[in-house]
């Protein structure tokens, strides 16, 4: 390792290497702003800062919309950006956003939730049978073990003394890749997480009962279409995308517990929740469309380790459910207890495992 590696891994320093190489066929004035923006980067505050991605964001698909334009191309929310056409802009936003990154400590504990995540799912007779026979499973039976998926999740995050007690409707979709005419359909998607807790932050009139109903807001739609490949795939792959938006889930209400002033200065993940809050509450989201930007910043990097880190012990056979290989026992299993019983108690008691 040389001398100068770690140096190299830090988004500024990248950011002015690389401006020092343009300089030669960069504008006065260009080069003026440039170094302006480092300037916001090194020595503004979080708001101007946020202000300044932001900007360069809608630069960047502003620019790629109008390339695309002249070349009768359309711009969709699935189009990827070219990236080696912003190198500058996407840098200042690397550096930006590297200002709000969670602690290593949160991580670490995130692999640790993640653990006792698994253990539960582990314990669960449906998630023992899901993960044995999922390519043979009806599509209400991979539902239904979603959704157990997603209440153990819910259940057994911990972050300390933090637990996510919020509710979260989750929404099954039926949306193809491909319309019947053979064009995109914009409204495809794997799984999305939806959140008006942003309002709540930003609320100007005060109304309490505004904010009151906006905390009804969070929710997961997930596709069960064939053309979502975490749905068809594997119970690993699926299980792992629903844990990527119960996480956001857990983000949100990390966030929410900041705006209502239940984590104090000394918490020792304060500023992880402050950083939440902050990026929630100035909108502060990378589009998918700049991929590497969308993968590094927090929210994103904090869901994705979670589910990369869930995936990989979901692929590992539970030991407990060795009974699930035997197929008289898999079918006693199905066909025990009432149908109709099993629907009312879940309707009243909501997903158990």
């Amino acid at each position: 390792m040389h001398a100068n590696d770690n140096e190299s891994d830090d988004p500024l320093s990248r950011l002015v290497t690389l401006l020092a190489r343009r300089m030669r066929t960069m504008s006065t004035a260009d080069i003026l702003l440039f170094e302006e923006q480092i300037n916001i980067i090194k020595n503004g505050d979080d708001r101007s800062r946020i202000g300044l991605a932001r900007m360069l964001v809608h630069k960047i698909l502003h620019a790629e919309r109008d390339r695309l334009a002249a070349r009768d191309i359309p711009f969709t929310p699935n189009t990827y950006v070219r990236e080696d056409y912003y190198p500058l802009e996407i840098t200042l936003i690397r550096a930006t956003m590297d200002k709000f990154q969670l602690s290593d400590d949160y991580k670490r504990k995130m692999t640790m939730a993640a653990n006792d995540v698994a253990g539960a799912m582990a314990r669960s007779k449906t998630l023992q049978y899901a993960q044995r026979h999922w390519p043979t499973m009806k599509e209400d039976q991979k539902i239904r073990a979603l959704k157990i998926v997603q209440h153990l999740h819910q259940k057994h995050q911990t972050l300390d003394d933090f637990r996510c007690g919020s509710l979260t409707d989750l929404f099954f979709a039926h949306e193809p890749c491909i319309k019947p005419n053979g064009q995109d359909n914009p409204h495809f998607f794997l799984a999305t997480h939806r959140s008006g807790f942003n309002r709540v932050f930003n609320n100007a009139s005060g109304s309490r009962f505004a904010t009151a109903m906006d905390r009804v807001g969070s929710k997961i739609d997930y596709n069960t279409h064939n053309d979502n490949y975490y749905f068809m795939r594997s119970f690993a792959a699926a299980a792992g995308a629903m844990h990527h938006e119960q996480q956001h889930v857990f983000q949100n209400a990390l966030a929410m517990a900041f705006h209502d002033k239940m984590i104090d200065q000394h918490h020792p993940h304060y500023n992880d929740a402050r950083v939440l809050h902050l990026l929630t509450k100035e909108e502060c989201y990378m589009p998918g469309n700049i991929i590497s930007l969308y993968r590094t910043q927090a929210i994103e990097d904090d869901a994705f380790a979670f589910q990369t880190a869930m995936t990989r012990r979901l692929y590992r056979p539970f030991s407990q459910g060795v009974w699930a290989d035997d197929p008289q026992q898999c079918d006693a299993y199905k066909n025990s207890g009432c149908a109709l019983f099993k629907k009312l108690k879940a309707r009243i008691f909501g997903p158990r495992p």
